[in-house]
């Protein structure tokens, strides 16, 4: 781009986008259109640069960080459109050749875009404002280089990985708004962080690499004593597959009733998917007991292949019972304990978690305390690890690093 012509050759091609619409719906899209069209309607040189530094600005504080090529590049490897839709499917032979035809051509056309450089922009701008050449060189810059998209490449990541915020990232919350928005710092935490317990990690592997090898897998309720080691766990399996295309997606209790809605939307994805409710737990009549049970099993859906449920929880039965509803003031006291019993009955697996013995507790210590700087063969280390235990009223691996951090803080006085 170097001349007025080219300015307008740009514009024309990217108003003329169909399957890449959403490039001039986009923020940062819309602001260089923009900006180019006031080169064009020959804008005052002050409005121009105005344009300018929206346009820049924007790129700045995007995940591109100022590289304009690559922020060209993430959106046509994210966007969603009727390519990236139909190949994430599995769908790709639905697609009329004339619209595979479109996206072609438009690739190139978005090549040419992604190579536009600030030396083009100066030029284009010296050219046009001669007189202004100290103000044009004093402008912002931006990174770009030459690129040059594929047809098969693109392709191929939206068969492979998907398209938008799922493709993009691994790890996701549902939140209020019923919309999944990536988590880009999440726990990094690992089997190898969480000491014994090998009965449970290899059930869950073994349960993850049957969703992610297309087999039957279960849902899986982990159950136990809190702090040891049910939410890490779910975690921890999570990071060992993460490259192999596993995805996690965490929902608070209040959403179960949208939960389906969720299923429905990951369905379409090539990835698989673990859905995490953590601390899953009902009061008594609680209308979120019913939107689980018909989603563990009962709702006319079939349930996706590409999708499980972990849920962790400190109750075997998943509802809070008062004293009454033990003792039972119905005539058909069995039908309701039935009722509460067989929401927890609807997971495939379910993975007990105790907390560990004395010597358990620990071999733990023992294992873990060279994290923490501290000789694993210290015996004033145990002695007060057990004396922490006891003050504390349990041994669960939480408390154990709690001692730990504390141990290593006053060792470090």
């Amino acid at each position: 781009m170097n001349n007025l012509s080219d300015i307008y050759n740009a514009i024309i091609n990217l108003s003329a986008l169909a399957v890449f619409k959403n490039f001039i719906k986009d923020n940062i899209g819309v602001k260089f259109l923009v900006f180019l069209e006031a080169i064009r309607d020959d804008a005052e040189f002050a409005s121009i640069v105005e344009l300018y530094s929206d346009f820049v600005s924007e790129l700045y504080n995007s995940e591109s960080k100022g590289d304009w090529s690559n922020y060209v590049k993430n959106f046509v490897l994210y966007d969603e459109n009727i390519v990236s839709t139909n190949c994430s499917r599995g769908e790709f032979n639905s697609i009329p050749v004339f619209i595979l035809g479109a996206f072609e051509y438009e690739l190139r056309l978005l090549s040419d875009i992604a190579s536009i450089s600030f030396n083009d922009i100066r030029e284009v701008l010296t050219s046009h404002f001669p007189s202004k050449s100290d103000n044009i060189n004093m402008l912002p810059t931006f990174d770009s280089y030459k690129l040059l998209f594929t047809k098969d490449s693109i392709l191929s990541s939206y068969k492979t990985s998907g398209y938008g915020v799922v493709s993009r990232y691994h790890a996701f919350r549902f939140n209020s708004d019923l919309e999944i928005i990536p988590c880009k710092n999440s726990d990094k935490i690992t089997f190898d962080d969480l000491k014994l317990y090998d009965y449970q990690k290899n059930i869950l592997r073994k349960n993850t690499l049957a969703l992610l090898n297309n087999k039957e897998a279960n849902n899986i309720l982990l159950y136990g004593d809190r702090g040891c080691g049910k939410s890490s766990s779910v975690k921890a399996v999570f990071n060992e597959f993460k490259n192999m295309g596993l995805k996690i997606v965490q929902v608070y209790k209040e959403n179960l009733p949208y939960i389906e809605s969720l299923i429905e939307f990951l369905k379409d994805f090539p990835s698989k998917f673990i859905i995490f409710i953590d601390d899953l737990v009902f009061d008594e009549n609680d209308p979120m007991f019913s939107s689980c049970k018909a989603l563990l099993e009962g709702s006319i859906s079939e349930h996706p292949k590409n999708v499980v449920i972990y849920a962790t929880t400190n109750r075997r039965h998943l509802i809070k019972e008062t004293f009454t509803q033990r003792q039972g003031s119905e005539l058909h006291l069995n039908d309701t304990l039935d009722e509460t019993a067989s929401l927890s009955d609807r997971f495939g697996i379910t993975i007990t978690f105790t907390s560990p013995d004395k010597n358990k507790y620990l071999e733990i210590v023992r294992l873990l305390a060279s994290e923490y700087g501290i000789n694993p063969d210290d015996e004033k280390l145990f002695m007060e690890a057990e004396s922490f235990a006891i003050q504390k009223g349990n041994r669960a691996p939480r408390a154990i690093r709690q001692f730990l951090i504390d141990y290593s803080a006053k060792a470090a006085d």
